[in-house]
């Protein structure tokens, strides 16, 4: 019998033991041990001392994908579907939910957001590519999107038309909605046979309008700062801002048109254990930890 969750997370991890188990306290948090977490695990990833090789992050809701392919820019599609297929296999869930491994909650919502919207991913229509942040230079991929063989083929065997560019991290999927996504990406994606370029930054957010009404999907849940032509940078008092339903969307000049009353996780938090940022959301779980136990 397959273990149940309501949420499924998937996260491609390449460095930092100890963030990765930061990482991990914080979204059972904040979805209250309700989610499996999918870890794809590099294998160039350095263990240490104390975790000495991938089974030491299994635990209860954390599992580790058998599967080990090299987590870098440019394979993450490939990684994510990689952990759905895992998943699916091993686990009964409702609902398949994208990050990275510098993402981090910092607000209580998500849950109920996710079971609102069902599916959730934003869909850019401006000219792929144009104004995108990369490193604070703007790239336009949409050259390497349109001589991609096998993405025009699927185009064509969907019957879809238009491109989009979309922010991964914070997007979320019912799990039958993405395993039709999957069923068609391999019909025709052969990995590492086309060049390289970030797969999961266009397929996904294309592919879904065959599934789901675009008018009828929410927006990624996560503020990331890539988002903001003169580079953003996640600070505390974002964090503290969207922790405290205050406005940020005028100030920031961001680009992506957000929920910004459905804002629960930030991107990026560095990998560093004892970074400011990652002191100051344990210290925010505390609090309310502290908090509960005053009201009990």
């Amino acid at each position: 019998m397959k273990d149940k969750y309501k949420f499924c997370i998937s996260i491609p991890i390449h460095e930092q033991p100890e963030v990765v188990i930061d990482q991990i306290k914080n979204f059972q948090y904040f979805y209250n041990n309700e989610a499996a977490i999918i870890l794809h695990i590099s294998p160039d990833f350095e263990f240490n001392d104390e975790y000495v090789d991938s089974n030491r992050f299994i635990s209860k809701g954390v599992y580790v994908n058998t599967d080990s392919l090299k987590v870098e820019w440019g394979t993450l599609m490939h990684v994510h579907n990689s952990n759905f297929k895992y998943a699916f296999k091993h686990i009964d869930f409702e609902y398949f939910i994208i990050h990275s491994s510098n993402d981090m909650y910092i607000k209580h919502g998500v849950k109920d957001y996710i079971e609102l919207k069902k599916n959730g991913i934003f869909q850019a229509n401006k000219p792929i590519g144009v104004n995108y942040l990369v490193d604070h230079n703007t790239r336009n991929w949409s050259k390497d999107l349109y001589i991609d063989q096998e993405f025009v083929r699927l185009m064509r065997h969907l019957e879809l038309k238009q491109q989009y560019l979309t922010q991964c991290e914070g997007s979320f999927f019912e799990k039958k909605v993405f395993l039709s996504m999957i069923n068609a990406i391999d019909k025709f994606y052969v990995y590492g046979r086309e060049k390289i370029y970030p797969r999961e930054e266009y397929w996904y957010s294309t592919i879904i309008s065959k599934f789901v009404e675009q008018e009828k999907l929410g927006k990624p849940f996560l503020l990331s700062e890539i988002w903001r032509r003169d580079g953003i940078v996640i600070n505390e008092d974002i964090i503290v801002r969207i922790c405290n339903n205050q406005k940020i969307d005028d100030e920031l000049k961001l680009e992506h048109p957000y929920d910004y009353n459905n804002l629960y996780a930030v991107k990026r938090i560095p990998r560093q254990i004892d970074h400011p940022l990652r002191i100051l959301i344990r210290e925010i779980i505390n609090n309310e930890k502290r908090a509960k136990k005053k009201t009990r």
